[in-house]
């Protein structure tokens, strides 16, 4: 495994980096075909406004919306843990050296059908490393620094991560301070804690992402976690409510 530091404060991606993993879109139908998984429906093609989760099973989901460009329903699976739905697969994965050891470690899972995105929002305190196991998919990054100009919500919003600006159907001029990668079959990319991202998947995408803490957030403006701590603090009573 290269040598390379997982916790910079720079996105990067790796080409190449997971080719050695085994798993792909076969694998999953064929093991897990009758596995029950929560899927995501939205009310627009933006991706924002989750309107409810439905289980439904994986070979149905693969079927029907993955490969299938007849259903204009939007929905996706998204950020399940994978410890919890497909245990069998952790073994065939290999996680980088460097990330072996990192306490409270989560590996998810995305399951998207072409032309799905998610709206541009930002990881609170925790590192990614977005792994692209099938298809490929466009990603715009926006530094922390320009937090304010991408118009976060509410911080007593469930969506307090999020932007309140469409990126999907305006034409949005981005800041100096943006990247923008292609991440295609065996690519990784790294998105550091607090930097906001925007994920179109250009063809039908299966991806894993290893979320872990970020050790040091000193280049996050205070205003930045500030908002992100009073939202995770009202999200975090919003539920006990619930």
């Amino acid at each position: 495994m290269r040598n390379i530091n997982f916790f910079l404060q720079y996105p990067f991606i790796l080409k190449n980096f997971i080719s050695d993993w085994s798993i792909n879109k076969s694998d999953l139908n064929k093991t897990f075909t009758d596995k029950a998984l929560p899927v995501e429906f939205f009310d627009s093609p933006n991706y924002h406004r989750l309107i409810f989760t439905k289980n439904l099973l994986l070979s149905d989901y693969l079927k029907n919306h993955f490969i299938s460009n007849d259903n204009n329903e939007y929905c996706l699976i998204s950020n399940i843990e994978v410890t919890k739905y497909f245990p069998e697969i952790i073994k065939t994965l290999k996680i980088p050296k460097q990330l072996e050891n990192v306490p409270d470690l989560k590996i998810t899972a995305f399951i998207a059908k072409a032309n799905s995105s998610s709206a541009m929002h930002f990881h609170i305190q925790n590192n990614s490393l977005l792994c692209q196991i099938k298809g490929s998919k466009e990603i715009i990054l926006l530094s922390p620094d320009i937090f304010y100009k991408i118009k976060p919500e509410y911080f007593w919003s469930k969506y307090f991560n999020h932007s309140k600006i469409d990126f999907r159907s305006m034409n949005v001029h981005f800041p100096l301070k943006s990247f923008k990668f292609t991440l295609n079959e065996n690519d990784a990319l790294f998105i550091p804690a607090y930097w906001w991202h925007y994920v179109e998947n250009q063809s039908p995408s299966i991806a894993f992402a290893l979320f872990y803490p970020q050790k040091c957030i000193n280049y996050v403006p205070l205003k930045n976690k500030i908002h992100a701590f009073l939202g995770k603090k009202i999200e975090s009573i919003r539920q006990k409510i619930i």
